[in-house]
């Protein structure tokens, strides 16, 4: 990462930070300056992948027992909440979709839940598109290609 990255991020860090009672730090996800406004509305998506997860789930109890524990955990540490059906419409929320994950040969991960921010919102934007990057923090791959010829 390079000393302009670095100063950028350490003050993102400084000017958006906050601890929560228990402890942690919340920080604002770092965006594209002007770009907030480009997200449409991400809830429909994120209903429609939710009922088709519901809907999996219903032919597997065992796969259900096991995304519910998960959720009960993600309510339990304060990851996510419940959204009430009055919310605003026009508000600053953005709903990020998720689906469930059964590797079928995993004895450690039985199930592994994963968020989609490159989800397309209503307009076609997705929050990754407008959320800054850092850089690629690894050398870039070098590939080289040989093509040997019988002489």
């Amino acid at each position: 990462m390079n000393q302009k990255h670095l100063e950028n991020n350490t003050e993102h860090f400084l000017s958006t930070h906050k601890g929560d009672e228990t402890g942690r730090y919340i920080v604002k996800l770092p965006m594209i300056e002007g770009k907030r406004s480009a997200l449409g509305d991400s809830k429909e998506i994120a209903e429609r992948r939710l009922n088709l997860l519901w809907k999996r789930l219903d032919k597997n109890k065992t796969m259900a027992t096991q995304y519910k524990a998960f959720i009960d955990e993600y309510f339990q540490f304060n990851h996510m909440e419940r959204i009430l059906d009055s919310v605003d419409p026009k508000s600053n929320e953005y709903y990020i979709p998720h689906h469930a994950v059964f590797p079928p040969e995993s004895t450690s991960t039985p199930l592994r839940v994963v968020c989609d921010a490159s989800a397309n919102s209503s307009n076609g934007v997705s929050l990754n598109s407008i959320l800054l990057n850092g850089g690629t923090v690894q050398q870039e791959p070098i590939f080289y290609h040989f093509e040997i010829q019988n002489l």
